[in-house]
């Protein structure tokens, strides 16, 4: 059975693995570096914030700086509760990655909710949006960031295509 968002077979939840977050967190050099360097399978998700320019425009840079990092932290906290790691922050960008397609799609789902429900973030009366993209399979860890499989090209965001913002898109 494949998953209909990122076109992958979920994983069964006993068989899951997250081999460089377990790595980290017994701090056993060889088992990390036994990982980094070579291809794996993880579900890459990349979440952005809408219209974040125009955010600073309307709230000013100090009210939306806050709101920015609120959101980035709704992101993290969707991330990490599952299961996933946070590569790297941008501004008000994100990229995680995830044991499964599944674990993707529930921290996006999460992020998406907690964002729209979260009373200090609107602007103008309209809670804040994100936009949401991923990507399952091949990837090569090296020094905690994701490179494409078969090239080392780094992966960035499915966001640059600029859909409108609303369900998660998986990276074609």
């Amino acid at each position: 059975r494949r998953h209909p968002a990122f076109g992958c077979r979920p994983e069964p939840q006993a068989e899951r693995k997250d081999t460089n977050e377990a790595a980290t967190r017994r701090g056993d050099d060889d088992e990390r570096q036994e990982v980094m360097g070579k291809d794996i399978e993880l579900a890459i998700l990349f979440a952005d914030v809408v219209g974040s320019t125009r955010i600073y425009e309307v709230m000013g840079d100090l009210r939306a700086r806050d709101m920015i990092l609120t959101c980035v932290e709704i992101m993290r906290a969707a991330t990490e509760h599952n299961h996933g790691t946070v590569i790297k922050t941008i501004g008000d960008e994100i990229m995680a990655t995830f044991p499964t397609a599944n674990d993707a799609i529930n921290a996006g789902s999460r992020m998406q909710h907690d964002i729209r429900i979260h009373a200090e973030l609107k602007v103008e009366g309209q809670p804040i949006a994100i936009r949401i993209g991923g990507h399952f399979g091949p990837v090569v860890l090296v020094n905690r960031d994701i490179f494409g499989a078969g090239g080392l090209h780094p992966l960035d965001g499915a966001h640059r295509d600029e859909p409108p913002p609303g369900p998660i898109r998986p990276a074609v």
